[in-house]
């Protein structure tokens, strides 16, 4: 992983005053930058083919919509792959781009636990099958934060997980780490993991009902979309635990 490279995209992207992502691909050392000066919009994901790199970000109550994001250039690793670099904004101020609305979903203690009963009274009621309940921390940096060296971090802590980075007109800035992948495509065949269902690290621990059931409804959930698109021949594997 070439941190000085890392470094010297991110400066780029800071001193254009520009929106940017950055993302490396698990098991690789290589990294996509991408740089684009129009504001990104929230549309509607499509499947057709397009003659342009783009980058989507969708957050989890936008369903089938993103924001996309249309680059004007893009490096892989130093090597310019599409279009140039955009002009520098005139309103640059050597800034990531902050969240406008300042949605974190943020609350105390009692706002937490009310929300967690609440979802175990519907889940009694059966009105779901799974939820995943999230909350966000707030803390502050001791000093400024150094994007650049976080994304190249968390690359070599993370070396199975896709590292992904953006920050956005109108979006925010941020940073993550996920195991998950969504679709790889190679010689016409598409691959995808059903990923589920969590043991303890270090010993050896048994798969329970909770395990195969979690891990059960994302494989239904993707198979059913599978042959909704007309996508034939779906082969499921076995099952398996990966670290």
């Amino acid at each position: 992983m070439n941190a000085d490279l890392i470094h010297q995209k991110f400066n780029t992207a800071l001193q254009l005053g520009c929106n940017f992502a950055a993302m490396r691909l698990p098991g690789t050392n290589d990294v996509h930058f991408f740089y684009a000066s129009k504001m990104p919009r929230m549309q509607r994901v499509q499947h057709q083919a397009t003659d342009k790199p783009l980058f989507f970000c969708s957050p989890y109550s936008a369903s089938n919509m993103a924001y996309t994001f249309n680059a004007d250039a893009v490096f892989y690793n130093d090597e310019l792959i599409f279009g140039e670099l955009p002009t520098a904004s005139t309103n640059a101020t050597n800034i990531w781009f902050e969240n406008p609305t300042g949605a974190n979903f943020l609350g105390d203690a009692a706002f937490y636990q009310n929300y967690v009963s609440q979802i175990v009274t519907n889940i009694n009621k059966d009105k779901f099958d799974k939820v995943v309940a999230a909350r966000c921390e707030h803390f502050s940096f001791p000093n400024a934060v150094n994007y650049a060296q976080l994304f190249a971090d968390a690359s070599a802590k993370y070396p199975d997980a896709c590292i992904y980075f953006f920050s956005m007109d109108g979006v925010g800035t941020w940073l993550g780490a996920t195991p998950e992948q969504l679709l790889t495509l190679e010689k016409g065949i598409v691959q995808t993991v059903a990923l589920a269902g969590t043991l303890p690290t270090g010993d050896e621990h048994q798969w329970t009902d909770k395990e195969y059931d979690e891990q059960g409804m994302i494989e239904f959930f993707i198979d059913n979309i599978f042959k909704q698109n007309s996508i034939k021949n779906v082969r499921i594997s076995e099952v398996e635990t990966l670290e």
